[in-house]
């Protein structure tokens, strides 16, 4: 592979990987104000909502 073509290939790598931290983090912010608009409630947060242990 050439530098050039590995150069292209890792800035699509980190331009990838930054969308899916800001995709992360903007429905990190929004789905609960979303699921409060929609009449569902507030959505349960923290480790024990996602592992379903009792801790």
């Amino acid at each position: 592979m050439t530098a050039k073509r590995s150069g292209l290939l890792l800035a699509a790598y980190c331009v990838a990987q930054l969308l899916v931290v800001l995709d992360s983090s903007i429905m990190t912010v929004a789905l609960p104000s979303v699921a409060v608009d929609l009449g569902l409630g507030p959505v349960p947060s923290g480790p024990s909502s996602t592992t379903g242990s009792a801790g």
